[in-house]
């Protein structure tokens, strides 16, 4: 009887999990069809729902769907602060948080200082870092748009020096 109640739980939970992974997936979907049909208030609306009630990792793509969709609305300071926010995150996987702080950062190139962009992505920056080309692209691009332009050669010197630097980032 135990073996058998076990495994009628374990099957239950299964499709739990199943049926509720699916829902997200589907409402996921539906927002991203809004934004994409025209109705951004719609789709920022089902996005910030399915923060909310989402399953598995759906919560924090919405997050970040969330934060594209304002910035293509061009609510530039909202969009920053929730990369920034998810960027911090620490309950978030590490490539979610390096790709916020992206995203932050490359927002800030055009709306903020060489300084906030400093402050959201030199952590990124650092040699063992994946994320440190584009980090060093951001940083190089701010500064030369802030007018320090020795300091914007010696970003890009750091990507034209890494070997691993792709080809993208480093021409």
């Amino acid at each position: 009887v135990a073996i058998v109640a076990v495994t009628a739980g374990l099957r239950g939970w299964d499709y739990w999990q199943k049926t509720t992974a699916a829902r997200s997936g589907d409402d996921f979907l539906a927002a991203l069809q809004q934004a994409r049909d025209g109705n951004p208030d719609a789709a920022l609306a089902a996005f910030q729902d399915l923060e909310k009630s989402g399953y598995g990792s759906y919560p924090v793509l919405a997050r970040m769907s969330a934060a594209t969709l304002l910035a293509k609305k061009g609510d530039a300071a909202a969009a920053i602060s929730a990369f920034s926010s998810i960027g911090k995150d620490a309950s978030q996987p590490v490539a979610i948080r390096d790709a916020a702080r992206l995203r932050a950062a490359y927002l800030l190139v055009d709306n903020g200082t060489y300084a906030d962009v400093l402050a959201e992505v030199e952590v990124l920056a650092v040699p063992a870092n994946p994320a440190r080309h584009s980090a060093r692209e951001a940083l190089g691009i701010a500064a030369f748009k802030a007018g320090d332009l020795k300091q914007a050669a010696q970003w890009f010197g750091d990507i034209a020096a890494d070997n691993e630097a792709p080809n993208g980032v480093k021409t």
